[in-house]
């Protein structure tokens, strides 16, 4: 109702009487935020005490339980089927190196990798970018099919430490924790008939 309140004075007051136009049409649709509502990633090496690592949650992702999933790392390479048939993913948290400069979303690449950790048996994964100093947003999932596992993005410095701890061979654990409960939202285009105008806005 409040959202419906909110819309009739853009539709009253903001548009009809500053432009003087009579004939303003409200449709509703509905949008579904895609980003995790909160994320945590630690490293646990040996008997230290667990460093967090900075990161970016997916889009899409799949929940975990409010403790997180726990493994050990298993690089993987850039993710390529043949990558996977020299280590064992299964029950393990796999890290894909991303090689892309520009964000251009899910490269077919990395989604492909993913997929593939997924049906090898990984509780979840990490990519890692080998050329960017920061996280990169991308989907693990889909607009009514979110990922099944839980997905990670990193920046290169972190990416390397990840990188070289895995190859390492020293005891360690990742844990990853995604609240991603996506939330519906009805959003409206406004419409003016004479199509000299085009409005399209969102309340949460």
């Amino acid at each position: 109702m409040l959202v419906v309140q909110r819309m009739n004075f853009v539709k009253k007051d903001m548009i009809v009487k500053k432009s003087g136009l009579k004939k303003v049409r409200m449709e509703p649709f509905e949008a579904v935020d895609k980003f995790a509502k909160e994320s945590k990633m630690t490293v646990t090496v040996g008997t230290q005490a667990p460093i967090e690592i900075s990161h970016v949650a997916l889009g899409y992702n799949a929940t975990t339980a409010a403790e997180g999933i726990e493994g050990e790392l298993a690089y993987v390479g850039l993710g390529n089927a043949s990558d996977f048939d020299s280590v064992d993913v299964s029950g393990k948290i796999a890290l894909i190196d991303n090689l892309k400069y520009q964000d251009t979303g899910n490269t077919a690449n990395t989604l492909r990798g993913f997929n593939t950790a997924r049906d090898r048996g990984a509780i979840g994964v990490i990519l890692a970018e080998k050329r960017t100093p920061v996280p990169r947003m991308n989907n693990a999932g889909s607009k009514g099919s979110p990922a099944s596992i839980p997905g990670i993005s990193v920046g290169k410095p972190e990416g390397d430490y990840l990188r070289e701890l895995a190859l390492s061979g020293t005891p360690h654990t990742v844990n990853i924790m995604v609240n991603a409960l996506q939330i519906a939202y009805t959003c409206y285009n406004i419409t003016l008939i004479i199509k000299l105008f085009y409005f399209h806005i969102c309340f949460f």
